[in-house]
């Protein structure tokens, strides 16, 4: 990486204001030095675990074997044979392992060939020699994508329980309308008072009803 001046991690912390948020690298680098200056940069500028694959199995394997998903996978691969297929191969193999945002690093000779599959793959790419100006841009709008795209999952998972619990309540109101012989507004207003008098959820309510007349046994 050349030179380029970037603050370091507690200057962009005290920028954003907020605490220092741990993010968890794995760092596939064919060579030992590679992946220590990269590691090093990391290191300056984030809260960072860091883990080190030497391999394309390797980091597959650390991969899968990970207890906390990482964050972002950073690859800077060697030279080698056949290249644009190997790396778009790897790739492939890693977006199948991951759900981490990925970086690939390369020569300008590979930059081009790699483009158009990377794109298909949702691979980031990076072509040398490269500052360490751009290198922390492209991480910081990679943890600021990562960020969103937490966001939207938890909005996901929080609208998929919104509708399980309408689904709960909906099949309790038709339980109480054909056991009770209620309205459903009468049902509707039965599990609200339930609720409210039991300081419940109404989706605890429903599952109660549906335990109570909803049983196949009795």
């Amino acid at each position: 990486m050349s030179d380029a001046h970037v603050g370091n991690r507690n200057e962009a912390t005290a920028a954003s204001g907020g605490y220092p948020q741990v993010v968890r690298f794995l760092i596939l680098s064919g060579s030992e030095r590679g992946g220590a200056v990269f590691s090093e940069f990391i290191h300056s500028q984030f809260e960072a675990e860091i883990t080190i694959a030497r391999s394309g199995g390797d980091a597959l394997m650390k991969l899968e074997d990970a207890v906390d998903p990482f964050d972002f996978v950073l690859v800077n691969p060697p030279l080698a044979p056949d290249y644009p297929q190997r790396r778009a191969e790897l790739a492939e193999k890693l977006g199948e392992a991951t759900n981490a945002l990925i970086l690939f690093v390369v020569s300008e000779e590979e930059y081009e060939p790699l483009r158009a599959p990377f794109r298909e793959q949702g691979v980031l790419l990076l072509k040398k020699p490269i500052s360490k100006q751009t290198l922390l841009s492209t991480l910081e709008i990679m943890q600021a994508v990562q960020t969103r795209m937490g966001k939207l999952s938890e909005q996901a998972t929080k609208l998929q329980e919104k509708l399980e619990d309408m689904k709960l309540i909906t099949r309790a109101k038709l339980v109480l309308m054909q056991n009770l012989n209620m309205t459903e507004n009468a049902a509707h207003k039965y599990l609200e008072k339930q609720a409210m008098d039991l300081r419940a959820r109404k989706r605890d309510v429903a599952i109660n009803v549906l335990k109570l007349y909803d049983n196949p046994s009795k």
